[in-house]
């Protein structure tokens, strides 16, 4: 009796162990959402004990046909994982918690789908295992923003348009040059990393040139057709830019654009 009341004795700190973390689950469990849109759901583990625990979380996905969905975990805002990743441990110091960020990542294709967490102690997990599944229903937004052959493009009720001079016009839509010499409105603008001019111009030698508010030339590209477009911004610091068409060194026309940070 003496050897069995020992043998409880030395079990008890391992068993209340396991009983001794709280789990709060995400009280919003269903999200409604866009393609290409995260919903993020937040449950928190709180270890109330007196000691230190190891806790371990497993993912399951539960999408179907929808290959292009994926799910992830990050323990807080400084550990993320990444969707391969299906079970990983932790340790939780006494009186600590953590938020635990739960993802649904929706890629391509609208759909439900769901995915379930589960926190448990790794030396009981049939004893502690507490599972959750949060829900997302996610459709095709109105307007789809995409970049598409070195062009912004926007997928609006299924078709797909892009900007040409402030306005939605089909992608790939050829504009009418009704003057030869012709410089577009960046597109768009303001920008933050690139942005699209459209030019023609009837001379041999043609160049656009980017000038900052000093009228210092900060950017030059020499134009190998009569009529196309380019891309700028990668290089540009955050400003107020004007640009120019230059045909046979005489300026055309004239535009600005502003960069954002």
């Amino acid at each position: 009796m003496k050897h069995l009341y020992l043998f409880l004795l030395a079990c008890l700190p391992m068993m209340l162990q396991a009983q001794e973390f709280t789990f709060i689950p995400e009280t919003d469990t269903v999200q409604d959402a866009e393609v290409n849109q995260k919903p993020v759901f937040y449950h928190i583990v709180r270890n109330d004990s007196s000691f230190d625990l190891d806790i371990q979380w497993r993912l399951f996905d539960h999408f179907g046909s929808l290959e292009s969905w994926d799910d992830n975990i990050c323990e807080g805002i400084e550990l993320c994982y990444p969707p391969s990743t299906r079970t990983e441990s932790f340790t939780l110091k006494s009186g600590d918690s953590v938020l635990i960020y739960h993802y649904i990542n929706a890629y391509d294709v609208p759909g439900s789908g769901s995915s379930e967490v589960c926190f448990f102690d790794p030396a009981d997990s049939a004893g502690t295992v507490i599972c959750q599944i949060v829900y997302a229903d996610v459709v095709m937004p109105d307007t789809l923003a995409i970049y598409l052959d070195g062009v912004y493009a926007f997928v609006i009720d299924g078709d797909t348009y892009e900007i040409y001079d402030g306005e939605y016009v089909t992608l790939g839509y050829n504009a009418p040059v009704l003057n030869p010499e012709y410089l577009s409105q960046n597109s768009p603008n303001p920008f933050s990393s690139q942005s699209t001019i459209n030019y023609a111009f009837s001379g041999t030698d043609g160049e656009i040139t980017v000038h900052d508010l000093t009228g210092k030339m900060i950017h030059s590209v020499k134009l190998k057709n009569n009529k196309g477009r380019i891309q700028l911004g990668s290089d540009l610091q955050a400003g107020l830019y004007f640009y120019s068409l230059k045909s046979n060194g005489v300026v055309i026309d004239t535009k600005r654009m502003q960069v954002l940070d």
